[in-house]
């Protein structure tokens, strides 16, 4: 339910008073579970039955062997099954969603052009959510049966008592944002000038509370006692803490700018324009000198095409402009104070609370710093048939929040603050073309752009070659080299006798993949492609219409870019049942390795086997590829075509969106976008039909 009102009242000619007030709740429920919810052992199988022929729930193997806990109480236990088909009926949850903003403001005009101005936001957002795990559901049976204790004599102790399990978290976030500004507009003769002044504040503050219940009875509203401060023995082996499921935090963000914007233009033609600002935030101590931070910058415009030299009747409009300026950049999760935070789990040693360092002092933590250039020119040529911009900008970061090692002898080995930098640059141009101007008309949109960015300065703890494999492509760290970039093992082949992957280590053909995969290979052993991300990207729209039908096709590409594809890891397949469509072209007999890359199967585990080949090079493909975005298709009626239609205008549209790629530099048929691994549903087409209208 979404409401919202907005009002402005004039009082004098001077004055205007504008309030505003938006009201928006929603809520959920859980249903049936989606798709990759439901989990068994080992991931599960291609094929799982989850019901009989009678259309009974079936068990399967959710965290244990189920021979294993039939075996285990001698019957005494609650029933350990898992029945996917009915377990969501009986683990519901649902939330609640609350959020309150009000908007006021106050403009005073004091003289012609001078106008002072003053706004108020206070923004309320309140949220709850529960959980119910009933007796019938595989959490609470599993929970209950782990703390259960049976003695020699054969009775039941409950450290769970039996009962539901029910959960409830409640949040509220309360955020004021005030603004004083003073505005000034003026135009005479041949100049233009505009400024503004003001101050912003904004204080932020988040609550969050959860509790867990368990043995609750939601007739009575009654629940269990339990032992939070003692370690049980676990029905599966060890002992471990009963969860207590209570959470109490509490967060505040203030934030303080003051900010400044003046610009100036003479005779339409020449512009100069500056603005600065300093911001605080108590994230960084309650120093002054600590908690402010300057940010400016200043751009110029000229206006070629109006000079009285100027004289290109092709292009009749051409202005070049440019902009240099810093700005800043905080992570809300690190302060500059030394902060503490309690544990709800009680120590087992102690049977005390325990609290742990969540922030060090750092009196050299700062803002991030980004400075920025920007160099383009507009221009449009005759009829307005093309038109468009070209821009270079370039950028540097410094200051950047990186991991640093520390002296030993301050009790921490290393403390995340400001000692990394990168820098960037690239090109944006977009174009605009009347292709064809009749009754049939067809316009064209054009953006390119280009990036290319490399690490300054970055500390690593280490560089094996490891570190550079991950299956999230971390920041490289690597100075001189893109920020995100995408490494590999060198690869030399399967072995003609076994299938096995090889490799190399110190310049040798080996197989001893945990020494490749280990301590003996470093980054500068890896093969290197390049950048994780496009250098190259934009997209290319088409719009097509006649008299009341309009087509628009719009194509997306991204270039200049790699990506490492999934393939068959037999550690997966044997332990989690996780499976891959190259298992069908591995190595099986010698002379195989003349058309496949995938290693044999050795019907046994080796994780640095398969770590070996899934960061290989051979896996590692060039990310390059087109792709249809979407088909959109309309049909407008307005009163130029039936003047007494009981409405301005109503359309009728069919969309068909992310349509798929038509071409890659891939030949694996991945697509690059989505590459996510197994068990992944890539978003298919989607197709919309609708109808708007305006009275």
């Amino acid at each position: 339910m979404n409401l919202k009102f907005q009002n402005t009242w004039k009082p004098i000619s001077r004055l205007t008073l504008g309030t505003g007030v938006s009201f928006n709740q929603s809520k959920n429920q859980s249903g049936r579970s989606a798709y990759g919810t439901v989990t068994v052992k080992n991931a599960g199988l291609p094929y799982l039955k989850f019901a009989d022929e009678s259309g009974n729930a079936l068990a399967v193997p959710k965290q244990y062997n189920q021979d294993y806990i039939n075996a285990l109480g001698g019957g005494k236990l609650l029933d350990w099954n898992y029945y996917p088909l009915t377990d969501w009926q009986h683990s519901r949850s649902t939330g609640e969603n609350t959020e309150f903003i009000l908007n006021a403001s106050l403009n005073y005009r004091i003289i012609k052009g001078l106008e002072a101005e003053v706004r108020y936001q206070h923004h309320r957002q309140n949220g709850m959510s529960e959980s119910l795990s009933d007796m019938e559901s595989y959490y609470t049976r599993n929970y209950i049966n782990l703390f259960t204790v049976i003695s020699p004599t054969g009775s039941v102790t409950y450290n769970v008592p039996k009962g539901d399990i029910f959960g409830r978290s409640t949040s509220l976030i309360k955020v004021d944002n005030f603004r004083g500004q003073m505005n000034y507009n003026r135009n005479w003769n041949r100049h233009q000038f505009s400024a503004l002044l003001g101050g912003e504040s904004r204080s932020a503050n988040t609550q969050y509370i959860s509790n867990l219940y368990y043995g609750y009875n939601p007739e009575s509203l009654s629940f269990g006692t339990v032992n939070f401060s003692q370690a049980f023995p676990v029905m599966t082996g060890g002992t471990r803490f009963i969860d207590k499921g209570t959470s109490l935090n509490e967060l505040n963000n203030n934030f303080v700018s003051t900010f400044a914007n003046a610009s100036y233009t003479f005779d339409s033609r020449y512009t100069v324009s500056a603005s600065a600002r300093r911001d605080a935030s108590n994230l960084f101590g309650l120093s002054t000198n600590d908690l402010w931070n300057p940010f400016w910058s200043a751009g110029l415009g000229w206006e070629v095409s109006k000079e009285p030299f100027y004289s290109l009747k092709w292009l009749p409009y051409l202005k070049l402009r440019g902009s240099l300026g810093y700005n800043g950049n905080i992570d809300p999760s690190m302060v500059a104070v030394t902060t503490i935070k309690y544990s709800a789990n009680n120590s087992q040693f102690t049977n005390s609370p325990m609290a742990q360092f969540n922030n060090y002092y750092n009196p050299r933590l700062r803002w991030e710093s980004l400075r920025m250039l920007n160099i383009a020119a507009d221009f449009e040529t005759a009829n307005k048939r093309i038109g468009g911009y070209v821009e270079f900008f370039s950028k540097k970061g410094e200051n950047l929040f990186g991991t640093a090692p520390m002296d030993y002898t301050t009790g921490i080995t290393s403390l995340t603050w400001n000692v990394a930098g990168m820098q960037g640059q690239g090109v944006d141009v977009q174009l605009r073309s009347v292709n064809i101007d009749r009754a049939f008309r067809w316009n064209t949109l054009i953006n390119f752009s280009t990036y290319h960015d490399q690490v300054t300065k970055y500390y690593l703890a280490n560089t094996f070659g490891r570190q550079f494999l991950l299956p999230t492509v971390p920041i490289s760290g690597v100075e001189g080299l893109p920020v995100y970039s995408v490494f590999a093992y060198k690869w030399a082949g399967l072995d003609p006798v076994t299938g096995d992957p090889q490799g190399y280590l110190n310049g040798e053909l080996s197989k001893d993949y945990a020494k490749i995969t280990g301590t003996g290979t470093d980054v500068k052993d890896l093969e290197y492609f390049g950048s994780a991300i496009p250098t190259v990207y934009g997209n290319f729209t088409n719009t097509f219409s006649y008299r009341q039908f309009s087509l628009d096709i719009g194509l997306t590409y991204k270039l200049g870019y790699w990506f490492r594809r999934p393939s068959i890891n037999y550690t997966n397949l044997f332990t989690e049942w996780i499976g891959h469509s190259d298992y069908s072209q591995r190595w099986q007999k010698p002379g195989d390795e003349a058309f496949t890359i995938v290693p044999s199967n050795l019907y046994q585990t080796n994780t640095n086997r398969d770590a070996f080949y899934a960061g290989s090079s051979v896996l590692v493909e060039k990310g390059d590829h087109l792709r249809l975005q979407y088909i959109n298709v309309t049909y407008r009626i307005d009163r130029n075509l039936w003047r007494n239609a009981p409405f301005k205008a109503i359309e009728l549209y069919a969309n068909a969106g992310n349509l798929g790629m038509i071409w890659q530099a891939s030949k694996s048929g991945v697509d690059p976008d989505y590459n996510l691994g197994n068990n992944t549903v890539i978003p298919g087409a989607s197709y919309t039909l609708g109808l708007k209208a305006n009275f």
